[in-house]
């Protein structure tokens, strides 16, 4: 089984699974990942005027779902898409009102051979639940490991990169009879397509055991997105649209207990990268609630906090709370990235980091403080969005002073101070700072940056001449500034560029709430 024979197989099914006036769905992209066939399915949903019978679109739900799951029978599959066209077309319009592109591809019907029809495929096709419920999320039952060696798993947690302690632990497991050993081992990322075939067989023989009921319905499998190498949960990501949301019973407490169960779940020990979106209905989302359902990771290298998009929620209505208790549950984390409202980052250490990103429509000056004083021997990427007066985005050039002195980061060359009201300032300090000869890639954009700014920049030519890329996008700047710049660093990005003319009292930074 591969993805193009798949993509051609879906081409020639689902051409007509656009049997509704008012619904269409459409294919997108196939790719082929560890556990099975990927695809981008994007359902259509139209108003039609009655009086003049004209059709425009109402809503766009995309979502990339597993399509074929690793170790599906192949002599089925045909079936298995015909059966998606019928049990689409059997939808009466209030189920169709509500289904999403993952309530079309019933792929745990793999798992009875005796499902062997269109028809009996179609039959799998769930009826859009009113509400998704939290039960049974965090039920452990049957997932206690088989084996245990805390010394290979130490080995692996200090780096879980390297394949030769997966497979050293695969081999011990597999002598006991556990089956993660031969998951290990199929779902390596250099095995053979084949392996590949048979690691989804014993997945789907054990899948109690290595995933509990967090992969019970396909429409939790859209909240929470799971990725899986050598046996174990890579990544995880918890998300939930708005859409979904208005069908729990309790937003945050479904996705609450979502990330409780994956975190208490053995095959997520290993752990390397962790998103956190949107989960609150109405009102903020308050991530300090979600930290409190977490066990710490060592493994974890890259967090992303608030990755939420503008129609979800507002930057603003966020918070990513006591950022000190993140670095406690994650201390060896390499890529921090927070798009959030608020925080507070006093008394967080990551030793390990090597970027850092903080977006925000106003970031406190307490926490700039904090974050321009923080000790970071590694970082060699840092991206701070100061944000506007307006939304708690009250800190000045000099709470940056920390920062500017270099003595902090001695590995960075990679510095966006965007966003920003004071950009002007930061332009004056940073031309007499010990840091800015390290630079190499500076961002100045989408702040307040004005021909005032450019000047000290033109003052100070031989300290910014050296910089490989400048980036002054969104700015009040006009073609005289543009063209000094750009005498001074070649490689100048201006993007997007706001009317210089604008009067003083009303520009502002590009993000605020």
């Amino acid at each position: 089984m591969n993805a193009t024979t798949i993509e051609e197989l879906a081409c020639d099914v689902l051409c007509g699974i656009d049997g509704r006036t008012t619904l269409d769905v459409v294919r997108g992209e196939t790719s082929q990942v560890a556990n099975g066939i990927q695809m981008v399915i994007r359902i259509i949903r139209w108003d039609i005027d009655e009086a003049t019978e004209v059709q425009s679109i109402r809503d766009v739900v995309e979502q990339t779902l597993i399509a074929v799951p690793a170790g599906a029978d192949e002599a089925r599959l045909r079936a298995y898409f015909e059966g998606i066209v019928l049990g689409l077309r059997r939808l009466d319009a209030d189920a169709a009102e509500m289904i999403y592109p993952v309530d079309l591809f019933p792929t745990r019907a793999f798992e009875d051979p005796a499902c062997t029809t269109a028809e009996q495929f179609a039959a799998r096709i769930p009826v859009p639940e009113e509400t998704l419920s939290a039960d049974g999320l965090d039920d452990l039952t049957g997932t206690a490991p088989i084996a245990e060696n805390l010394e290979l798993e130490r080995a692996i947690a200090e780096d879980p990169t390297k394949l030769d302690a997966h497979l050293v632990y695969a081999d011990w497991l597999t002598e006991r009879g556990d089956p993660r050993g031969e998951l290990i081992a199929c779902w390596a990322p250099d095995a053979p397509p084949d392996a590949k075939y048979r690691g989804g067989q014993v997945f789907a023989a054990h899948k109690r055991y290595f995933v509990a009921n967090l992969m019970a319905s396909d429409i939790l499998a859209e909240v929470v997105r799971l990725d899986w190498e050598t046996g174990w949960i890579k990544a995880a990501a918890f998300d939930l649209s708005n859409d979904l949301a208005q069908r729990t019973e309790n937003a945050d407490t479904f996705v609450a207990t979502a990330v409780r169960g994956v975190f208490a779940l053995p095959s997520s020990k290993f752990l390397q990268a962790l998103t956190l979106g949107h989960f609150a209905h109405e009102g903020s989302s308050e991530f300090d609630r979600l930290y409190r359902e977490m066990r710490p990771r060592r493994s974890l290298r890259t967090l992303f906090i608030g990755a939420t998009e503008r129609e979800q929620t507002e930057v603003s209505w966020t918070s990513a709370g006591d950022i000190a208790r993140v670095a406690e549950l994650f201390p060896d984390l390499h890529d921090l990235k927070l798009r959030i409202g608020s925080m507070n980052f006093d008394g967080a250490r990551f030793p390990q980091l090597r970027r850092l990103v903080i977006e925000s429509g106003g970031t406190s000056k307490e926490s700039v403080r904090a974050i321009a004083a923080h000790a970071s021997p590694h970082l060699e990427y840092l991206e701070l969005w100061l944000g506007s007066s307006q939304y708690n985005g009250d800190s000045t050039v000099d709470d940056l002073a920390s920062l500017f002195g270099g003595e902090k980061v001695p590995a960075l060359r990679s510095l966006g101070l965007r966003n920003c009201e004071y950009t002007d300032a930061i332009a004056g300090a940073l031309a007499m700072s010990p840091l800015l000869p390290r630079i190499r890639e500076l961002d100045l954009s989408k702040g307040l940056l004005s021909a005032e700014g450019v000047a000290t920049i033109v003052r100070h030519r031989d300290r910014f001449a050296h910089l490989a890329k400048l980036d002054v996008s969104e700015s009040y700047l006009d073609d005289d500034s543009l063209a000094a710049l750009r005498a001074i660093v070649p490689n100048l990005v201006a993007e997007d560029m706001r009317d210089p003319d604008d009067d003083p009292d009303d520009r502002y930074v590009s993000l605020g709430e």
